[in-house]
């Protein structure tokens, strides 16, 4: 007899709390897809603009005159700049704005070592995915 009341009370108590459980805990995402895909769209956007940046800084004709000093091919140095890491990208493409405009303002040695860096961690990420 106590057994069964016992079950009766544990099936009261379920039945219970999941009719008046509040409605606020139904199944809802943490991130909905639709913020998932502006954050997707953002950061796609973001790594574009960084290469793109890029580019343009080693296509300049510093940078050229600078790589054809050090014997790198241009072509090569462009290709292998969207197989870096997002980091890599934005430090680089950082470093490039800031050569840029030091370029501007008459510091022409800062091009080279940014440059060389370009290069350095082009010529690694090319070792690393042969």
């Amino acid at each position: 007899m106590v057994s069964w009341i016992r079950k009766c009370t544990c099936l009261l108590l379920i039945v219970c709390s999941l009719l008046f459980a509040p409605s606020n805990l139904k199944a809802d995402h943490v991130v909905t897809p639709q913020d998932l895909q502006s954050a997707l769209q953002s950061a796609s956007q973001t790594r574009q603009e960084n290469i793109t940046q890029i580019k343009q800084f080693l296509s300049s004709d510093v940078a050229r005159e600078a790589m054809n000093s050090m014997k790198a091919d241009p072509q090569k140095v462009s290709n292998a700049i969207p197989l870096l890491s997002d980091d890599e990208l934005a430090r680089l493409a950082n470093q490039t704005n800031q050569a840029q405009m030091n370029f501007a303002a008459g510091y022409h040695y800062d091009i080279i070592w940014i440059l060389l860096v370009i290069l350095l961690v082009v010529a690694i990420v090319a070792i690393a995915t042969h």
